[in-house]
């Protein structure tokens, strides 16, 4: 059933990758807040965007005031690699980049189906927050 149901899905895969590059490129040109690291334009240029990463060091603020707001988050990958149980042997390491990587990170919506206003207010929301 999984792979029927993937079968006719295959069949968008191109347009919908298009479609989140063209919503990374719109967050990229107009997302502009100095409290912000976004992507690389040439990350946006050559991903499929599963997820749209910024950076924040004040994070959980930033992400309650887009819950406020009725924009959803999330935090992907919120321990780093070193402290995960698998690798327990290099949990007394220092990894300060990607430490501070999974302590900044959230993903913003992008999605195929998001709305070019909902993109709008994201932009407008992100580039508001103090």
């Amino acid at each position: 059933i999984q792979a029927a149901i993937l079968r006719v899905k295959l069949r968008y895969l191109d347009s919908e990758n298009s479609q989140r590059r063209n919503i990374a490129m719109r967050y990229i040109n107009n997302i502009s807040n100095p409290l912000l690291t976004l992507p690389s334009r040439d990350f946006c240029e050559n991903s499929v965007h599963h997820i749209f990463p910024i950076l924040c060091k004040e994070r959980d603020m930033l992400q309650e005031f887009l819950h406020n707001n009725g924009i959803q988050t999330l935090i992907h990958y919120p321990i780093p690699p070193h402290k995960q149980d698998c690798y327990k042997e290099f949990s007394t390491l220092s990894l300060p980049v990607t430490e501070r990587i999974h302590r900044e990170e959230l993903s913003i919506p992008l999605y195929p189906l998001l709305k070019s206003d909902e993109v709008d207010f994201i932009i407008d929301c992100l580039n508001n927050a103090r």
